[in-house]
Parts: structure tokens; C-alpha cells; sequence
């Protein structure tokens, strides 16, 4: 994408002073001055949405005192009218928005690109995971259609003393499938400057195939005037075409919605880069067979699946199969001759291994990836669950088993 700079539109204009006024947390009516009454009130429409949010969509977490006038169903948690958002809508403006779909603003159950766009105000901010909420409305949303969004500007709400939500932060909330608040007394998991959000989305778009056009940034936005607005358009449908590892094989999701609606994003990305091993073949093979003893230091890899296997590479193997080797280096092992398609010699190391040292949990995790591959479903679970028993921390057994768990039925 275009460098950062000469992106954002930053207006100098004072639209409102809002710098102190949150809509929802008022506790009565909007006051004009020093005028104890309290009015009807509503934040004026915002002409940047009516410019890009054509057709019928959705608005997620509207209320009636910051209306967009545009064709939308209202999604909301709940559709109770006594909520202290709803009370605090009233007393702002004399009604509350009804709510058209009561669900989470992540899991919204409609059909895939049923929707021409989908607009929020002040919402992402409270979502524990935003990656995930965003990769949800993309599914939404048709090819051609829009996101659009106004954030809060941490420097213009009330969050102006908080630090910023850093990009690592939210990538750990997705590839963890964090589903839990953050515990911000405001109810913001998150708070941001315009670059933030940028940023976040450079960074779905490079690595999960989200098929985006970031086609209007604007530092101050155009309805209260203590956010800032992002408009994006979908290209196209990620590709769920998922080429999870040399040996495990692959998966086309598209000819398998039943699949494809269970996996779960985080599992899928974190899967394909914890389990793909390195591409470069060895150059020195001299050197690999003169170190063998001590370690492997890397693992053999090709471009493609094949069971003929240069002699050199052979000759290696050969002679480990015949030395007392450590459970560590018969993974290692066991690994060469995973990335070569022979998996009854790779079963045979990581038994090995296991022979060695019967709590080694990579001979473990391997030997459920082995089992996968050949279907036997079960037999991967019990392997998975064994590396996690010695090794909770273990991420690819974690991963492998939540992948697992999501695409069979396994036994319990």
C-alpha cells in the first residue's frame, strides 16, 4: 500500500467540542451552556457515509442520538430497552433505536456477502478481539462493498491519558481467539490515533489475503468530531486456500463450507506458519553428516512431495538408522523424512525418539500430525493431548488440536 503520509485528511476545524463528552456515558440530557435543561439531541448525519454506503447494510451498536439516515438493521447484544445505554440514549434524545438483530457485533449469523456494507461509531474499540470482528463484517459485506467506520481518537476522548493499543497487542488477541475484556472501567478494550488503525489494516491485508482497498482516511471525522473515519472496500474473497504443510497436505475450504464454517482464522494462519519448514536446500551436505552426531541442524527440504531421495540425503539417513542417536536428533529425523512424503520412516524416528525419552512432547505433536494425515483422527487427538499434558505451553500442539477439534468429530 502507499506510504502513511498524505493518506490521512486532518481537518483543522473545530466541529464540536467534544473533547470531554462521551454519549455513552451521559448521564442525562446534552446540555447547552449553562442551560439546565435538557433537549432532544442528536449528532448531525454523516455526508462522507451517504457518499460511500450505498444499498442496504448493517449498523452495528447504532443509537437513535448519532444517527446515520442510512438503510440499515441495527445489531446490537441485546434488544432490552433498560440497558444504561439505552436509558442514557433516551435522556439525550427522547427514544432509543430499536434493534433489528440481536448478536454479537463478531458472530453475526447471516448469510456470506449478504450485505452491500456494514457501518459502526464507536464500536471497535469495545470489541477483545477487533481482527476478528473486522474479518467478520469482510465476510458480510458483497464484493465491491463497504466498511465503514469512525473510531474514537484516543487524543480527543476521554482515553487521552491512556497509551495506545500497539498492532502486537491486537495480532496476540487474534492468533489467542481472545474473547475476553480487557476490563476498561469505559468498556474500551482498545483505544487508538488514526496511523493505528492504518496500520492494523496493512497488516490484514499482507497476511490474511484480505482482499482490501483503503479508499478514504480522515483524521477528524464528519458527525462528533473526536474520531477519525476509515472507509474500506473489498475486492474479492480471501483466499481459504490453505496449504498447511508439505506433509500434511491440503485443504481447498471452498468445496468444503462445512469446513470452512468451523475452522477457525486464527488456527489456520498460525498453523501454516508454525508448521512450514524451511525451503532452502542444504548446501553442504558434508558438513550435516560430519555434525550429524551432535545435532541436525536443518531440516531437508523440497519443493514438492516426492519419494526419491537424492543419494547424498539417503546415505544420511542410512547411517542414523544405524547409530544411537538422542530422542532429539531422532526427531529431527523423524522431521527429514516427513518433509520427503515417507511417513512410515519418519513414524519409525519419532517411536524412536519416543523410546528414548517417552516424555518428549515434539515426538508427540509429530506423531499426531502423522496421524492426521492419514486420518486416523482419533489416534492425533490422544497424541496432541499427551505433548500438551507435558508441555501446556506447547503452541503447535495447541493449534494442531484446536484445528483438529474444529474440522472432526473426535472421541471423547
Amino acid at each position: 500500500m502507499e506510504p502513511l503520509s498524505g493518506k490521512i485528511e486532518k481537518s483543522k476545524e473545530v466541529i464540536l467540542d467534544v473533547s470531554e463528552f462521551n454519549p455513552e456515558r451521559v448521564g442525562g440530557g446534552f446540555y447547552r451552556g449553562k442551560d439546565p435543561t435538557p433537549f432532544p439531541f442528536a449528532f448531525p448525519e454523516s455526508s462522507l457515509a451517504h457518499q460511500y454506503c450505498i444499498g442496504k447494510g448493517l449498523e452495528i451498536g447504532g443509537s437513535a442520538h448519532n444517527p446515520f439516515g442510512l438503510d440499515t438493521l441495527n445489531v446490537d447484544m441485546t434488544d432490552s430497552m433498560d440497558t444504561v445505554f439505552k436509558k442514557e440514549e433516551i435522556n439525550l434524545c427522547g427514544k432509543a433505536l430499536k434493534v433489528d438483530i440481536v448478536a454479537s457485533g463478531d458472530d453475526i449469523s447471516l448469510l456470506d456477502e449478504s450485505q452491500d456494507f456494514i457501518i459502526s461509531s464507536h464500536v471497535l474499540e469495545h470489541f477483545p478481539n477487533p481482527i476478528k470482528a473486522l474479518i467478520e463484517w469482510d465476510r458480510l459485506i458483497k464484493t465491491g462493498g463497504i466498511i465503514f467506520m469512525i473510531v474514537p481518537h484516543k487524543e480527543r476522548t476521554f482515553d487521552k491519558c491512556k497509551n495506545r493499543t500497539p498492532l502486537q497487542h491486537l495480532i496476540e488477541d487474534y492468533y489467542n481467539d481472545n474473547a475476553k475484556p480487557h476490563g476498561d472501567p469505559n468498556g474500551h478494550d482498545h483505544c487508538w490515533v488514526t496511523e493505528d488503525i492504518v496500520a492494523l489494516i496493512d497488516w490484514m491485508i499482507d497476511n490474511l489475503n484480505m482482499k482490501w482497498e483503503l479508499v478514504e482516511i480522515s483524521d477528524v471525522d464528519d458527525k462528533v468530531g473526536n474520531g477519525f473515519t476509515i472507509v474500506i472496500r473489498k475486492k474479492g474473497k480471501r483466499d481459504y486456500f490453505v496449504d498447511l504443510n508439505e506433509g500434511l497436505g491440503s485443504f481447498d475450504l471452498l468445496n468444503n463450507p462445512e469446513t470452512l464454517l468451523s475452522l477457525k482464522d486464527a488456527c489456520i494462519s498460525n498453523l501454516e506458519s508454525k508448521l512450514r519448514k524451511k525451503d532452502a536446500l542444504i548446501s553442504n551436505i558434508e558438513m550435516v553428516i560430519r555434525d550429524y552426531r551432535q545435532e541436525l541442524q536443518q531440516l531437508i527440504p523440497i519443493e514438492q512431495k516426492t519419494n526419491i531421495v537424492p543419494p547424498a540425503i539417503e546415505s544420511l539417513l542410512e547411517m542414523l538408522e544405524k547409530e544411537d542417536i538422542s530422542a532429539e536428533l531422532s526427531v529431527k529425523a523423524g522431521e527429514v523424512y516427513f518433509s520427503l512424503g515417507l511417513y512410515d520412516s519418519a513414524i519409525s524416528f519419532f517411536n524412536r525418539a519416543m523410546s528414548i525419552d517417552s516424555e518428549n512432547p515434539e515426538a508427540l505433536n509429530n506423531l499426531g500430525v502423522l496421524n492426521f494425515q492419514i486420518q486416523d483422527y482419533n489416534a492425533a487427538k490422544d497424541f496432541f493431548v499427551k505433548a500438551l499434558a507435558l508441555d501446556p505451553d506447547n503452541k503447535e500442539a495447541k493449534i494442531n488440536l484446536a484445528l483438529l477439534s474444529k474440522t472432526v468429530n473426535c472421541a471423547t
